[in-house]
């Protein structure tokens, strides 16, 4: 199975221990129904999940269709 992610461009600058919402976009490019994805981010030196979950469990998607999760991040530097 294919899959291909889109992140949203961060139109402005995020300073230390402030959050944002940050669009996650995963679509679809197989030639079948993906069960069940987990999507993994790996916090950097830069940003970390708010809440701690790094792993998110998404519902099938059907081939040429995406799903968009929202995530929230805390800045550890200014990005």
């Amino acid at each position: 199975m294919k899959l291909t992610p889109r992140l949203q461009k961060i139109a402005d600058e995020i300073k230390p221990g402030e959050t944002m919402t940050l669009n996650i976009t995963v679509k679809n490019v197989g030639k079948a129904v993906m069960q069940n994805p987990i999507i993994t981010l790996t916090p950097s030196d830069a940003l970390t999940v708010v809440g701690g979950t790094t792993a998110f469990q998404l519902n099938n998607i059907n081939i040429g269709k995406d799903v968009t999760i929202a995530v929230q991040v805390r800045a550890l530097k200014t990005i």
